[in-house]
């Protein structure tokens, strides 16, 4: 999966495997926190937003239906 833009300054959006879907997002801070969970239909970008997150590093794990899970890193920055 891609993310842009990175850092979040405002959205960004999750590229997702093609076929894929749908796919559960779990975002957390570098604690291992939960700040966010939302499902994303199959074949709907998914959207990251900015609202409501604290400047730093958090961990956005993408778990497709067939359970395979693909955890990447995503930068918040506030302007």
């Amino acid at each position: 999966p891609v993310i842009r833009p990175n850092p979040i300054i405002d959205i960004s959006m999750v590229q997702l495997p093609e076929g894929a879907g749908p796919v559960r997002m779990t975002l957390s801070d570098v604690r291992g926190t939960v700040v966010r969970e939302w499902t994303v239909p199959a074949g709907v970008p998914a959207r990251v937003e900015r609202a409501g997150l604290a400047p730093g590093m958090y961990y956005l794990r993408a778990t497709c239906t067939d359970a395979r899970s693909v955890p990447f890193l995503i930068k918040a920055v506030v302007k």
